[in-house]
């Protein structure tokens, strides 16, 4: 299924090294800025643009936040144009804005959010 969770190697918020998260294959394109997966995966009924999982209960929106791709702002758009919430906070109680990974952000992501 497009929406299942599944174990995927990245770098985690606050980790100096790679680690194992749980994530959906929206997140994983969210976070690398694959804009023709994600909406592939968007225009199939069953993807949930709000799903948050693992420990951290990221979602697709903090993934696109803090992966901070040369996309990132066109990805954010196209998440929130689906229906993406900005105001859902993670396990630590950040919202998407509050993930942003500025060293390697465009200033455009802190206005899209």
């Amino acid at each position: 299924a497009v929406d299942e969770v599944g174990l995927w190697y990245g770098r985690q918020a606050g980790a100096r090294g790679m680690v194992l998260e749980h994530r959906t294959p929206l997140m994983v394109a969210s976070m690398y800025g694959s804009l023709d997966v994600m909406k592939l995966i968007l225009s199939l009924s069953e993807a949930d643009v709000n799903r948050s999982c693992g420990p951290d209960k990221s979602t697709a929106l903090h993934c696109a936040a803090f992966g901070a791709s040369s996309n990132a702002v066109d990805t954010v758009k196209l998440l929130l144009v689906n229906g993406a919430d900005p105001s859902l906070v993670d396990a630590k109680g950040n919202r998407p804005y509050d993930v942003i990974n500025v060293s390697r952000c465009l200033p455009q992501l802190r206005t899209a959010l």
